[in-house]
């Protein structure tokens, strides 16, 4: 005779639904090189550096050309290329490595990086600033020059979300007056949602800008901001995918007993 005997603490085990744990990459990079100012001289820097992590500041003011790297899960300092980890990590940081704007070219960078997984998303923000006193002798025109090379990448899995965008910001501001003359603007942003799907944007150009000024004494603002954040969402395997291996089990579940 056959007898019946049933997996069912297995079978119950299962049929319940579990999450397909995802991730999600973002980054923006920026670096601002060979910025010259001719027409006038630039002297009496100061510099700003912020930093946060996950909404917390990490850096607030930072008075120095070279901030602090804030890492956590990794190690990186003053690198400010895509790293590409295959476990979760964040990672903001930025340098001012020359502020020659009237020989050499001065030049800075900043990054924001972030790769959310088991389920947890975050966020990223990192900026740079340079504050100087322009010295305009005789009256004319004056001319910014720089490159801009900036880099944004997203990727995407299940129905994750990410952010990365950068903005560079270049104002004059009459001394004492507090006026912007000059407000130079350039920003990127991009959204992904609804993964996967991913998404990259590259820029490498050269910008100038010029203005007519009196001769006198002008502010000059430098400013660059990255961030990037990700939002990520587990994604259940289908009940009915379940319920139908949970069926085939029991179908297999019975056993053939010889009987005396």
């Amino acid at each position: 005779m056959f007898k019946p005997v049933l997996f069912t603490a297995f079978v119950l085990t299962l049929a319940s639904p579990v999450a397909v744990n995802a991730s999600t990459y973002a980054i923006s990079t920026t670096s601002i090189d060979n910025f010259t100012v001719s027409g006038g001289t630039v002297s009496g820097w100061t510099f700003s550096q912020n930093i946060a992590i996950d909404g917390t500041t990490v850096l607030a003011n930072g008075d120095s050309l070279n901030a602090p790297g804030s890492c956590i899960n990794c190690s990186y300092e003053d690198s400010f290329l895509s790293h590409g980890q295959t476990s979760g990590y964040t990672y903001s940081d930025s340098i001012i490595t020359s502020t020659d704007l009237n020989g050499a070219g001065g030049s800075a960078a900043a990054i924001a990086e972030i790769y959310s997984d088991s389920g947890t998303g975050g966020s990223a923000m990192s900026s740079n600033s340079m504050t100087g006193m322009l010295n305009v002798a005789s009256a004319g025109t004056v001319m910014f020059d720089f490159d801009v090379n900036y880099y944004l990448d997203i990727l995407t899995s299940n129905q994750d979300t990410g952010l990365a965008n950068f903005s560079f910001d270049l104002g004059l501001y009459e001394s004492g007056s507090g006026i912007n003359l000059l407000d130079s603007y350039a920003a990127a942003s991009m959204f992904v949602g609804v993964g996967p799907n991913d998404g990259s944007a590259t820029l490498n150009t050269s910008d100038n800008v010029s203005i007519a000024l009196a001769a006198g004494l002008y502010n000059i603002d430098i400013n660059m901001t990255q961030n990037v954040a990700t939002s990520i969402t587990p994604v259940p395997v289908p009940a009915a995918l379940w319920l139908f291996g949970s069926g085939l089990l029991g179908l297999f579940g019975f056993a053939r007993r010889k009987t005396a």
